[in-house]
């Protein structure tokens, strides 16, 4: 007979591995939990959440749609590529920029409904 062992595989299952985007994906959703609710919705508006949303008009992109100006301003700061992609050092962008400008993330938000943008 076949070895049934807990964890083995039978009749020709296959194991289902996640696709890297997919694996992605939970890990960035994981990370977007831990933001303040201010910071969820800016970036919910500016961007949906997405890292490579980009102005068509203007310099603005990533979570929080900085300008080009004010990302080489910033990531200096915060030791990270003022182009990147990565959501987790973008949101270290967004926050600098947040506490120069209004000092606090909730005051950026505050900001933002008054205005529709920050």
């Amino acid at each position: 007979g076949q070895n049934h062992r807990a964890g083995s595989f039978t009749g020709g299952e296959r194991a289902k591995i996640p696709r890297p985007t997919a694996v992605k994906a939970v890990f960035v959703k994981l990370a977007y939990q831990n933001l303040l609710p201010a910071e969820r919705e800016i970036i919910k508006r500016e961007s949906n959440f997405n890292p490579k949303a980009k102005n068509p008009t203007t310099s603005a992109f990533g979570l929080c749609q900085m300008i080009k100006g004010q990302r080489l301003k910033h990531a200096p700061k915060v030791g990270v590529d003022p182009n990147t992609t990565d959501p987790a050092d973008q949101l270290a962008l967004c926050r600098s920029y947040w506490e120069e400008r209004y000092g606090t993330a909730q005051e950026a938000w505050k900001f933002w409904q008054k205005n529709s943008w920050h």
